[in-house]
């Protein structure tokens, strides 16, 4: 059974939650500490004026992942962190360095973990096919000549192009 309280106090979410994700337009850090064993989901901070999360809390996490490495460079958490001088650029691993076993995840329940996700328009537009066309197969997408393995299908053998996203 789950008890579900609702609050206005962010010292309320932090003092009772582990699991913490924001999602806002906030151009001022909402969270500048939490509990061990805390991780926090930041998808908010999608351009360089927002910041959901105090430099000094992805400083002193013990670990930081980013949706994009490259996109971290000018936008979001990561971004305002380092600019700061809070956070240094190597301690950041991107989610498909996670995944792949490349980087190590959480490695104890103690660790208080951050997960930036600005967003990337490929991964989007996957999803958007997905969820549009029921299919669960990965594929590729092809725009301008390059080719994106991200995209799901219908049919086995479909590639989608930028007109299939035309034509949603």
């Amino acid at each position: 059974d789950w008890e579900i309280e609702t609050t206005t106090d962010v010292n309320d979410v932090v003092a009772n939650c582990q699991l913490i994700v924001t999602a806002t337009p906030s151009p001022d850090p909402l969270l500048f500490a939490v509990r061990p064993g805390t991780h926090i989901t930041a998808i908010g901070s999608d351009t360089p004026h927002k910041q959901e999360l105090a430099g000094s809390l992805l400083g002193n996490a013990d670990l930081v992942v980013v949706d994009s490495r490259d996109q971290s460079q000018s936008r979001g958490e990561v971004y305002q962190a380092v600019k700061a001088g809070d956070l240094e650029r190597d301690r950041v691993v991107e989610l498909g360095e996670v995944i792949l076993g490349d980087a190590r995840g959480r490695t104890h329940e103690e660790q208080i973990t951050v997960a930036e996700l600005t967003g990337i328009a490929v991964q989007d537009i996957g999803r958007t096919l997905e969820t549009m066309m029921g299919s669960r197969r990965v594929t590729t997408f092809v725009q301008d000549g390059e080719e994106y393995d991200v995209i799901l299908q219908a049919e086995a053998g479909d590639r989608a192009t930028p007109q299939d996203l035309q034509n949603l």
